[in-house]
């Protein structure tokens, strides 16, 4: 990968920074505190998701802002750009956006989606902070620091890095749970079957029980059968006599039913006789009145026709009265607009005469504003002439004034910077980089004693544990490896000879650790040496540096001279101005008879006689649209009134034919009239004739009715003396039958049933019992035998977990063993490449050694610790160097001032071992305040 351009914005110290970088070695120099580091931070949270220094991402926005910004673009490993920015939020969530450069439209939503492209297209292994923060990246004061860490520390690292506590977590959570789950499965089933085992049945016994109790339940139901077949003989006897007595009970019943119907038959009879006479008196009064009914009709039907006749009299007599109405209104309307024409000739008078004032003063109007505005065409052009005229001064004045400022500025800079920048000053910080030069070598001297006796004092714990481990293995005075008694204790007790020699180590050990003691204060106060020659030096460059500004601000001040010679020429010569006379007066001058000039024109009020005219036409416009409306109202009254008169005329000839035909149906209306009221005169008669027509008519119908109703009485007395006979038959046979004894016996046979049938209930209940006792039994026995295949599986599952889990645990040292193996063979090529040296790295991860770095040459095997602080450097960066490139394929690292707290020699000796590693790698960045890397970047970034 590649990163090309990183923009900040309100991040840190930085208020807007926009860096670009190139293919190569990218130094971003700078002093302490310029906010370098800031700038790898916002890389490698907003690439990588790399914890911030303090964990707060608001604290990243500048003091007093509301958000902070930052983007990059860079190019994945696939050859694609891409653009990645983040968005910090006083308030509210923070915000990311990621896609392509070219192609924006592919944008990744989530940061989890984000993340997983981002380590994708870089090319790292895994998702995880530590192999930035230790791989890609490498933060102040930690170049060396990951292998001088404790054991344990440097265990769980790397075992980040190496992705290798999957299968400690395996061991001591996931896969002892899965043994833990199945040992507690093989506990609960054992228990079941012991519980299934003593709890099970004689099933032996339970089968004897089952036979007997069989046997009596069978004779039980065969004597139940028995007395069931004579409880059924006598029910059916029981059933006979309630037939008996039910039959008589109907035949009663039905002679009451006989009774009742004759009774109203005899009723009907009655009312049906009645009903006759009526009919009779119906008959008598039908023919009284029979001529009377005629004669009406015949009217009647004569009034049809007569109606038929005189059907449109009452509508042409109404119709004739509307007409006259609709004649008398049209009158008054003609009359009504008649009078609006008048109205309308009186408003055309007034409204042209003042059509003809209007015009008069239109034309006064015109006149006034043609002079006004010859005038005001001779003061514009005067002013056009002032204004360039103006304009031209104007620009050469402000040019004047500018350069007069730009000279007085130059020249207050030059005396603060002769201030603040005296040779008296420059001498004196010279002076103590000299005297702070001398302390630091006499101080680099006591650090390297320091190193010497820090590396005897590693030698001596070394030969105290190979002391204590041949104390433990020579304890009998017998070698193990020479199979022969020791020589070197030969005539001594062996533990003697290793406890003279523990206390002699001791002793040295002691001596050493006290003098590193009075050395405990050598590196800070080297540290603090280094920074103050470093500050020193600043000042020197920084006084040279202002000594060539304060040249070139002499050299501007007196070219600005000269530039505002020039112009104040320029300008005297356009004003034709006297040698001292003032620019500033002439310039006032000007602009007043500009404005003079301005109010000349507003003064001639040309807009308001303007605004005049252009009312008068808009009057003299609606007059005449006015007067024009009047005309076309009057044109449409005069239209309506000949309408009007044209109707009046065809209404009255209507009116005169409608006379005619009312003149011609009066006979017959006389006529209608006198039918009518005779009529009246024989309603009665007819009433009475239609009231009885529908009575008498039911004459022979009411007859035959009462005729029916008398049989009907004769047949139903028959039926009635039959009924009779039948009952006093059934009665007989009836006191012939003992009901007594037959309803005890009945009772006898059902108490007998009932107590059958309670032992028959408890013989089943008893053999339902047994049966249930049985299908327990074979259940268990069922349920035995599928525990105890459950159990062969999950033992089986419980050792295959058992022999799992030891492997996994061993198998996170395994991983790492392959990996630090080619990692240890990639650093020693590298290692040789820095130092041009044959010595071998090993890197070793067991049960003894964590994760130890040694380097092994002919002459023996030293631990990282015992190196010197330049083999140091070269180690850790021939190691780093490796794991980037094994466990990454991002062709791309950083350093953050990789040379602080390192002394001259450390420093060029790091630097050297960069160059030659780094020119393999297509992108780096080195984060300094120091110019050791100078010589080697391919880009040099002064922040």
């Amino acid at each position: 990968m590649k990163i090309n351009k990183i923009y900040l914005e309100n991040y840190r110290i930085h208020d807007k920074k926009e860096i670009n970088f190139s293919n190569g070695v990218n130094l971003l120099l700078g002093k302490n505190g310029a906010g370098k580091s800031s700038i790898l931070e916002a890389i490698g949270h907003t690439l990588f998701s790399s914890k911030l220094r303090d964990n707060s991402a608001k604290n990243c926005i500048k003091y007093g802002r509301n958000k902070a910004i930052v983007e990059i673009e860079f190019e994945g490993n696939d050859g694609i750009e891409y653009v990645i920015k983040k968005t910090i939020k006083v308030v509210g969530n923070d915000t990311y956006s990621f896609y392509e450069k070219n192609n924006p439209e592919k944008s990744v939503a989530t940061r989890k989606e984000i993340d997983e492209k981002i380590y994708k297209i870089c090319g790292l292994i895994k998702q995880s902070n530590n192999i930035y923060d230790n791989i890609v990246s490498i933060k102040q004061n930690s170049f060396v620091d990951i292998f001088l860490l404790k054991p344990s520390d440097r265990e769980k690292m790397f075992n980040e890095i190496f992705n290798t506590e999957i299968y400690r977590e395996m061991f001591e959570k996931y896969l002892k749970e899965v043994k833990d789950e199945y040992d507690r499965k093989k506990i609960d089933i054992e228990m079941e079957l012991k519980l299934l085992n003593e709890n099970n049945i004689d099933i032996n016994k339970v089968n004897l029980d089952m036979k007997n109790e069989k046997e009596v339940n069978k004779n039980l139901l065969e004597k139940e059968k028995k007395i069931r077949i004579k409880k059924d003989e006598l029910k059916k006897e029981k059933e006979k006599l309630l037939e008996l007595e039910n039959e008589i009970k109907l035949i009663k019943s039905s002679i009451e039913n006989i009774d009742s119907f004759i009774n109203n038959i005899e009723n009907q009879i009655k009312s049906q006789e009645k009903e006759f006479e009526i009919i009779k008196k119906a008959k008598v009064l039908l023919k009284e009145n029979e001529k009377e009914y005629n004669e009406y009709n015949k009217n009647k039907k004569e009034l049809g026709e007569l109606e038929e006749k005189l059907k449109n009299y009452e509508e042409i007599k109404s119709w004739c009265e509307k007409q006259e109405k609709i004649k008398e209104k049209i009158k008054l309307e003609i009359e009504e607009k008649n009078w609006k024409i008048g109205n309308i000739k009186t408003k055309q008078e007034n409204i042209n005469n003042r059509v003809q004032e209007i015009k008069d003063d239109l034309i006064k109007i015109k006149n006034e504003l043609s002079k006004k505005q010859i005038q005001e065409q001779e003061i514009l052009k005067n002013i056009e002439n002032k204004e360039k005229e103006k304009k031209k001064i104007k620009k050469l004045y402000d040019e004047y004034e500018k350069l007069k400022e730009e000279k007085r500025f130059l020249e207050k800079s030059l005396e603060e910077i002769k201030e603040k920048f005296s040779i008296d000053k420059q001498e004196i910080i010279e002076k103590n980089l000299n005297q702070y030069e001398k302390e630091k070598k006499k101080f680099l001297e006591l650090k390297k004693e320091k190193e010497k006796l820090k590396n005897k004092e590693i030698n001596i714990r070394l030969l105290i544990d190979q002391n204590k481990k041949a104390e433990e293995q020579l304890s009998t005075g017998f070698c193990p490896i020479l199979q022969e008694n020791c020589k070197n204790i030969e005539g001594n007790s062996p533990n003697n000879y290793f406890i003279n020699k523990s206390k002699e180590l001791k002793k040295e050990y002691e001596l050493i650790i006290n003098k590193l003691n009075k050395y405990n204060n050598v590196e800070i106060k080297l540290n603090e040496i280094e920074k103050e020659i470093n500050l020193n030096k600043e000042k020197i460059k920084e006084f040279n540096i202002k000594k060539n500004e304060k040249h070139g601000k002499k050299l501007l001040i007196k070219e600005l001279e000269l530039e505002l010679e020039k112009k104040y020429i320029q300008v005297r010569d356009i004003l034709k101005l006297e040698k001292n006379e003032n620019i500033k007066e002439v310039v006032s001058k000007l602009e007043k008879e500009y404005i003079t000039l301005q109010n000349k024109q507003e003064n001639l009020n040309i807009k308001k006689d303007i605004e005049i005219k252009k009312e008068l036409e808009l009057k003299l416009k609606n007059k005449e649209l006015e007067n024009k409306e009047l005309e076309n109202e009057a044109k449409i009254l005069s239209e309506e009134i000949k309408r009007k008169q044209t109707r009046l005329k065809e209404l009255t000839k209507q009116l005169s034919i409608g006379a005619d035909k009312l003149k011609n149906l009066n006979p017959y209306k006389d006529k209608y009239d006198d039918l009518k009221e005779k009529n009246k005169e024989l309603e009665n008669k007819k009433n009475i004739y239609i009231e009885n027509k529908k009575t008498a008519d039911n004459y022979d119908s009411c007859l035959d009715k009462l005729e029916k109703l008398k049989q009907e009485k004769e047949v139903k007395s028959e039926e009635k003396n039959t009924k009779n006979k039948k009952k006093i038959e059934l009665k007989k046979k009836i006191s012939e039958i003992d009901k007594e004894k037959l309803e005890k016996e009945i009772v006898e046979i059902e108490e007998y049933i009932i107590d059958i049938n309670e032992k028959i209930g408890i013989s089943n209940t008893m053999i339902k019992t047994l049966k249930e006792k049985e299908e327990e039994y074979n259940k268990n026995i069922k349920e035995i035998k599928k525990l105890e295949k459950r159990l062969n599986k999950i033992k089986l599952k419980s050792n295959i977990a058992d022999d799992f889990r030891k492997n996994i645990n061993n198998m996170g040292k395994m991983v790492s063993k392959y990996l630090i193996e080619d990692i240890s063979i990639k650093a020693t090529e590298n290692f040789r490449e820095i130092t041009g040296r044959t010595e071998i790295i090993k890197w070793i991860n067991d049960e003894n050694n964590t994760y130890q770095v040694l380097l092994k040459d002919e002459e023996g095997t030293r631990v990282f610790e015992q190196l010197s602080g330049g083999e140091q450097i070269a180690v850790a960066l021939a190691i780093r160097t490796a794991l980037a490139e094994i466990l990454s394929s991002t062709n791309f690292i950083i350093f953050d001032e990789p040379t602080n707290n390192l002394d001259e020699e450390r420093r060029k000796s790091l630097a050297d071992s960069m160059s030659k590693i780094l020119s393999s790698i297509n992108q780096s960045i080195i984060v300094t305040h120091d110019d050791t890397f100078e010589e080697m970047a391919n880009k040099i970034i002064y922040i």
